[in-house]
């Protein structure tokens, strides 16, 4: 299973409603971590391959590690279906 991913960070002051621009955009970078380091780190990151058009829901300081519960997720969008069936394999890493 996956053991590592990128994951996004505001390269500037983020405000609800903004809308991420994913990989190669202007308001994300993102950093290589260890899937199981998340809950260490403040929770389930958003993966920057798969962060376009995610709406912020709340203020993000610039170089904050991005959340999941920062963003507005639809549970039914296959894009993190897919990553969380494959990510949560990586549970005994």
């Amino acid at each position: 299973g996956m053991r590592t991913n990128v994951i996004c960070y505001a390269k500037r002051d983020l405000q609800p409603g903004d809308v991420l621009d994913g990989m190669g955009g202007y308001l994300t970078y993102g950093y290589l971590e260890n899937l199981s380091d998340a809950e260490q780190l403040g929770g389930e990151g958003v993966p920057q391959l798969i962060s376009d058009g995610l709406e912020v829901k709340r203020p993000i300081p610039k170089d904050t590690r991005i959340t999941m519960a920062d963003c507005a997720v639809d549970p039914n969008d296959e894009r993190f279906a897919l990553y969380r069936q494959s990510s949560t394999k990586c549970v005994t890493c």
